[in-house]
């Protein structure tokens, strides 16, 4: 089987992230922890990692 998962390289915390997508970093953490729950994606301190774009595209409506 072919690993189809997409590295992204970003050093930042949830509070950097949530001000350039507009949120609050409160709302970034928990939606961050429900896509790592629903093995969408995986992150580590320096990093994330998209394990599912299809189900991902798909919870943001761009499919």
């Amino acid at each position: 089987m072919k690993d189809h998962s997409i590295f992204v390289p970003f050093p930042a915390t949830h509070r950097v992230l949530a001000t350039l997508i507009g949120l609050t970093r409160e709302t970034t953490s928990v939606q961050m922890s429900k896509l790592q729950k629903m093995g969408v994606i995986s992150t580590k301190r320096v990093s994330f990692t998209v394990l599912n774009l299809d189900k991902l595209k798909k919870l943001s409506q761009l499919d």
